[in-house]
């Protein structure tokens, strides 16, 4: 991704953000609290091969990774991935949102 593809994807995520944030005024228990509720092990080496986290997003993360996922699809549809439903099994949409991506426009959710 090149600095004038980021420019496009800030000028659409940028004014979803200050809505969401800004104009929605979330109340301070929109913000998640991730919690470890659950941890299991290997009985044998007592390795933890699984943490199940309670409140990992807020739904106002939520909110702002869906912003972002729209903003990318939008600009960067080679992105975007659908998957059929068929007999092996589901299917969904995927839009791809590269740790680079999250880490510039949303570093408290990466």
């Amino acid at each position: 991704i090149h600095t004038a593809e980021l420019a496009q994807i800030a000028a659409c995520f940028d004014p979803a953000r200050h809505y969401i944030l800004h104009d929605l005024q979330p109340p301070p228990s929109a913000i998640a609290s991730p919690q470890i509720i659950n941890n299991i092990t290997d009985p044998s080496s007592q390795t933890v091969l699984l943490v199940q986290i309670h409140s990992a997003l807020s739904p106002l993360q939520a909110a702002l990774i869906q912003a972002l996922s729209s903003c990318t699809l939008q600009h960067f549809p080679e992105f975007y991935e659908h998957r059929s439903f068929d007999d092996a099994g589901g299917g969904n949409d995927v839009t791809f949102l590269s740790p680079l991506l999250l880490q510039l426009f949303l570093p408290e959710v990466a």
